[in-house]
């Protein structure tokens, strides 16, 4: 049996005994992420593990609501394919400014930064047959993270009783 815990304010946030917030207003207590309410246990907003992983595929990389959940191969495999595409991305623009650089370097001219900014964007824009490919890859590793993520909290979570009205 749990003991008795300390008699915390409604309008307080506690994340531990340390950090915590004070006259959290009313507007907070009741935002909601997706059309859902975290739920508030011992003065704590929680919220629910299929809105969390969902949320850390969505806004800190793909694959880590996946790995949040232990899923560790099924988070490797966007994180991998996003982080590759971003690398080829970044490979393309770094060989347009330096190619850019390089001309401008044999020209004796002074070194124009708009110019290759212009260059490294064009570069990584065109190119290979596979550069207009890379950007929708990226888009839709993201957004198979997130409702995958999603997918998979769900199936994590105890199941709610049912709501039976009189009669059934």
């Amino acid at each position: 049996m749990p003991g008795k815990g300390k008699l915390i304010r409604r309008d307080d946030i506690f994340l531990n005994n340390v950090a915590f917030w004070r006259n959290v207003p009313e507007t907070v207590w009741n935002y909601t992420i997706g059309g859902y309410q975290g739920i508030i246990i011992g003065g704590r907003w929680v919220m629910k593990t299929a809105i969390k992983a969902a949320l850390l595929s969505a806004l800190v990389f793909p694959g880590t609501g996946q790995m949040y959940l232990k899923r560790y191969v099924r988070g490797l495999i966007p994180m991998v394919l996003t982080l590759t595409g971003m690398g080829v991305l970044i490979v393309q623009a770094t060989v347009g400014a330096l190619q850019e650089l390089d001309k401008m370097q044999s020209q004796g001219g002074l070194v124009d930064l708009n110019a290759v900014a212009n260059r490294a964007a064009a570069s990584s824009a065109s190119g290979d047959w596979y550069s207009p490919l890379i950007v929708p890859m990226i888009v839709v590793c993201w957004l198979f993270s997130v409702i995958d993520a999603y997918m998979l909290g769900k199936g994590k979570e105890p199941p709610t009783a049912p709501n039976r009205a009189k009669g059934e």
